[in-house]
């Protein structure tokens, strides 16, 4: 089950802007050849995030989860909850494209997105780089050959 949600408030042109997902979920193995890895994981997770604006082409961003942030070890239920920024940075709207720095998660592909399955997304969690501080530059260029329209470049710390 998930709920998400976004609203928009403007004020001439700068805005606010925040939307959530609520997810509750049960992962359950119910036979394994070790039956210490038979285990049941009930889990809910929340997201929310926002965006303001700051200035003429200068927007604040932020997101924080709250989620289990540790394995199941054995059967739990909403056990090991930890809150966290995921996001956290400002974004500079330029003439060539979009300046982003902070807390960051570039996004290299859209398999973590759009791939089919319950665990689809394995192999695009391998290249992605989520939580980490640095810069993205997400170029504008009028190539039709490319759908999304822009090219992603990045300076990261880590």
């Amino acid at each position: 089950m998930a709920l998400t949600g976004a609203t928009p408030l403007l004020a001439q042109e700068q805005a606010f802007v925040w939307g959530g997902e609520f997810e509750i979920g049960v992962d359950s193995t119910v036979k394994s050849d070790d039956p210490a890895a038979e285990l049941t994981d009930n889990y809910a997770s929340l997201s929310l995030a926002f965006e303001a604006g700051v200035a003429n082409s200068i927007t604040l961003f932020g997101e924080v989860s709250l989620e289990s942030v540790t394995d199941p070890a054995e059967t739990r239920h909403f056990d090991d909850l930890g809150l966290y920024v995921d996001e956290l940075g400002l974004r500079f709207d330029l003439a060539a494209g979009e300046l982003s720095v902070g807390k960051v998660s570039p996004t290299f592909a859209v398999a973590l997105d759009a791939a089919p399955g319950f665990y689809g997304t394995s192999l695009a969690e391998d290249y992605e780089l989520p939580e980490v501080i640095g810069a993205t530059f997400d170029i504008r260029h009028a190539c039709r050959r490319l759908r999304r329209g822009s090219v992603l470049c990045a300076v990261l710390c880590g």
